[in-house]
């Protein structure tokens, strides 16, 4: 599950594709998705007869589905085109291919235990508020759902990322509790890489052989902050399309691609270096001292309310779709040091230009504004 902004879905509103992106209205200005769904559609779109002469689907072949970097180098090398997008992931195969050219960074000084990853499914509900007042106010937990599957995203203690299989049981079922979603079924549980990291460039030339280009999380890979990693992907396949276009217009192949390069430098800089870097500031840790229970209820209970106020008056969306939330009732059974965990994970916005931000949890202090290309056309 992703959580895609309106103003991403706009970039393809005028080439009828902004449909591919439908999904549940959750977070104000914005809506979640199942990216299996949003594939689906893409798929049975270009199968349409208006593309089957200018789309064609063809499936790698078998013995480049695990052959050794080299190998996958030399068949992209061979191939009979001007471009190669590679949208293959965090672990892209095509960037380990070019690894010495295309290089992949991790941002140590920031390094970070992994988070869990759990995917969960269970009967049909509507989004609730609790979804993202409760994602807004700290950092340990954070969940995503759409109608009847959900995403949790759990910030580790570097004890418990080393922990055995099993002994996360009770973490991962407090944060589903959290968000509503205790009597729901676990599909799959996996360690995830917190630190951001990219590639040193997303794009390559070579005078001999197709250019390269790396799309989406394999060319960077920031938090999983709603909104973000999808978006970032959406924004430069635009980015991208725009670019080949000015080739296709005479611009010139290195030309158009610089410009992606620098729309991709510039989204690295606001994803990776700004907003993940806030968003880690704050470490997990386990809290020596957990603090009177009801007492960090109320602070809790304080910063929802706040934030609850602030999307009211801002978006009549909010108010229409959602009750407030009942924070006593959202963490009943949360253990003493889970909640000071909750507290101490919050992040407070910092003054800057005059303007101090009065809310928690949201890496908003170096996180304004959105880096956007031209909507397609």
């Amino acid at each position: 599950v992703a959580t895609v902004r309106d103003d991403v879905v706009g970039l393809l509103g005028a080439v009828g594709l902004a449909p591919m992106l439908e999904g549940e209205r959750v977070w104000p200005e914005a809506r979640n998705v199942v990216v299996g769904e949003v594939s689906d559609r893409l798929v049975r779109r270009v199968q349409q007869p208006d593309l089957l002469h200018k789309v064609r689907l063809n499936q790698l072949p078998v013995a480049l589905q695990s052959c050794k970097p080299a190998a996958l180098r030399a068949w992209i090398r061979s191939l009979q085109v001007e471009v190669v997008v590679a949208a293959d992931g965090l672990a892209s195969r095509v960037r380990e291919a070019f690894q010495e050219e295309m290089g992949w960074q991790t941002l140590e000084e920031h390094s970070a235990a992994p988070m869990l990853v759990v995917d969960v499914c269970g009967p049909p509900r509507p989004s609730s508020a609790s979804e993202v007042l409760l994602s807004l106010v700290q950092t340990r937990f954070l969940f995503r759902s759409v109608q009847q599957v959900g995403r949790l995203w759990v910030r580790l203690t570097a004890e418990e990322a080393a922990a055995a299989p099993g002994a996360l049981d009770a973490v991962v079922q407090e944060g589903l509790r959290m968000f509503g979603w205790e009597n729901c079924k676990v599909i799959s549980t996996e360690l995830a890489s917190a630190a951001p990291a990219c590639a040193t460039r997303a794009t390559l030339t070579p005078p001999d052989a197709p250019a390269v280009c790396l799309l989406g999380a394999a060319a960077l890979a920031s938090h999983a902050w709603p909104g973000r990693t999808l978006g970032s992907a959406v924004k430069s396949a635009v980015a991208l399309t725009s670019s080949l276009r000015l080739a296709s217009d005479g611009e010139g192949l290195d030309v158009a691609l610089g410009k992606y390069e620098s729309f991709v430098r510039r989204l690295r800089e606001k994803e990776v270096t700004q907003r993940s870097m806030a968003w880690l500031e704050r470490p997990v840790e386990k809290v020596a001292t957990a603090g009177d229970p009801s007492q960090l209820v109320s602070i809790l209970d304080t910063r929802v309310a706040a934030w609850d106020s602030f999307l009211r008056e801002s978006s009549p969306e909010w108010s229409a779709q959602f009750r407030p939330v009942d924070v006593p009732a959202a963490v009943r059974g949360l253990r003493p040091d889970t909640l000071a965990m909750l507290v101490a994970t919050a992040y407070e916005g910092e003054a800057r230009g005059g303007n101090k931000s009065g809310r928690w949890g949201w890496p908003q202090g170096r996180g304004r504004g959105e880096v956007l290309p031209m909507p397609l056309a």
